[in-house]
């Protein structure tokens, strides 16, 4: 079946409107990705060039990696191998079957294990569930596929628009446990004072509730889950930032009543 993207505001305009959690350069060259043009025969998706040249590699709001073309051009085949012999999206076979995937080329994935393929041949892009036995079809446009990701709710809950960029690789974590009487919204307060008024992402969604505080000063973030002595917070920052301001939000976090488990 084919599928249409989520209620994003403007597919079109998805990547000028990404919030950058950091600011590190990452962005691939052109050039490079007229390599992997030869190899897909002229039918890169649509969107593909902007997301790698103005974003590059990294982490598409916490779920969704494209890849960049040197690991396109890397790992296809092997990507190709694993698919075959472990091909078991049979219930997809009227979108595409085991024999069609041979030409397919791995573009993307998400960090539940869904992959994300160019079909050449029919100038489509597959998305291969992890957990479903379906295959989802699109036009060649990865824009529209990332909107279905993020917004469709279909493989996973619906993300807060719009998207975030981390650049990948380049970050550490420290994790902190709760105590008694403690909330997310305590916690998001602590550190409120270094986000300099940056995006706060709070989600409710069924049974799952989280803060996502993103932090500028650190190029990172700190989310939070739980509450009380279930309470769990992870500060991200990249590897670059400065000690004294990695240490102020950390100290913030103390002071909230948190305790460093890693």
């Amino acid at each position: 079946m084919l599928r249409r993207p989520g209620p994003l505001a403007s597919v079109e305009r998805m990547f000028e409107d990404v919030y950058r959690v950091d600011q590190l350069a990452s962005a691939v060259e052109e050039s490079a990705v007229e390599a992997l043009d030869d190899l897909l025969g002229g039918r890169t998706p649509a969107g593909y060039k902007e997301f790698v040249t103005e974003l590059g590699d990294g982490v598409c709001s916490g779920y969704v990696r494209v890849y960049p073309p040197a690991r396109v051009l890397a790992e296809y085949e092997s990507v190709q191998d694993r698919v075959q012999e472990c091909f078991f999206w049979d219930d997809g076979s009227s979108v595409a079957t085991r024999d069609d995937l041979v030409t397919a080329v791995i573009v993307a994935d998400t960090l539940g294990g869904d992959e994300v393929f160019v079909h050449p041949d029919t100038d489509r892009i597959l998305v291969l569930p992890r957990e479903e036995s379906g295959i989802y079809a699109f036009p060649n446009d990865l824009r529209t596929v990332l909107g279905w990701l993020l917004t469709s709710g279909t493989l996973t809950p619906a993300l807060p628009q719009p998207p975030t960029f981390e650049t990948a690789g380049r970050q550490s974590h420290r994790g902190f446990a709760g105590a008694p009487g403690l909330t997310q919204d305590a916690v998001a307060e602590a550190v409120a004072a270094l986000a300099g008024g940056a995006r706060r992402d709070d989600v409710a969604d069924g049974d799952e509730v989280y803060i996502q505080q993103f932090l500028p000063v650190v190029g990172g973030y700190v989310f939070v889950s739980g509450e009380g002595e279930d309470l769990f917070a992870t500060f991200s920052m990249v590897t670059s930032a400065s000690t004294a301001d990695v240490e102020a939000v950390t100290e913030a976090l103390l002071g909230a009543g948190l305790v460093r488990s890693t």
